[in-house]
């Protein structure tokens, strides 16, 4: 899976060189996480594990809080 930035990272007080706030990451590549949403017909949920492979950073806040990629095929059959 690829999580939005802001999903799997939380910003310290530290800066770098630049002045920049340093971002800690709180879920790594090879970590396991587990997703459940709705299923199919929306009245029995549904669930799976998949592996952090990377992460999505736009810089909008819309998509690096929110997001989170999963290949298509595994998410329609676990929808069913």
């Amino acid at each position: 899976m690829i999580l939005g930035h802001s999903l799997a990272h939380y910003r310290t007080d530290e800066k770098n060189a630049n002045g920049e706030t340093i971002d800690r990451a709180v879920l790594l590549p090879g970590d396991e996480i587990f997703i459940a949403t709705v299923g199919a017909t929306g009245t029995k949920p549904v669930s799976a594990t998949f592996i952090v492979t990377d992460y999505l950073k736009t810089e909008m806040s819309e998509y690096d809080d929110r997001l989170v990629y999963v290949p298509l095929e595994d998410l329609q059959r676990i929808r069913g």
